[in-house]
């Protein structure tokens, strides 16, 4: 009867040791890589930036109106809703004297 003898351990060599664990650190370079990628798209500089500024409503001035006059280039019911939802107004209506919150763009390259 044969004896089944057990293989012989595997021995890795200084070489094949530091590529092994060249490979395994290759995935995670990779992923930091890429995070690194996503983060630069994100701070995209060349875009503006909303700012806050505190603005005293006018008589007779409306929310349309001062929309169009801090964003004269988007959409004023854009503007409208983001001055609503900074200031908790529940209706689109502003008393004269009342002083609200307003987003304004500003260039990053001025």
């Amino acid at each position: 009867m044969a004896s089944a003898t057990s293989p012989a351990p595997l021995v890795l060599t200084r070489r094949g040791r530091r590529v092994v664990a060249i490979l395994a650190l290759l995935p995670i370079v990779a992923v930091f890589w890429l995070m690194g990628m996503r983060n630069a798209q994100a701070s995209d500089t060349t875009t503006p930036r909303p700012t806050m500024q505190t603005i005293t409503v006018k008589s007779g001035q409306t929310l349309w109106d001062i929309a169009k006059t801090i964003a004269p280039d988007t959409d004023p019911r854009e503007t409208i809703y983001s001055i609503e939802k900074i200031n908790g107004l529940k209706t689109s209506g502003v008393e004269a004297g009342s002083q609200i919150i307003v987003p304004v763009l500003v260039d990053p390259n001025k």
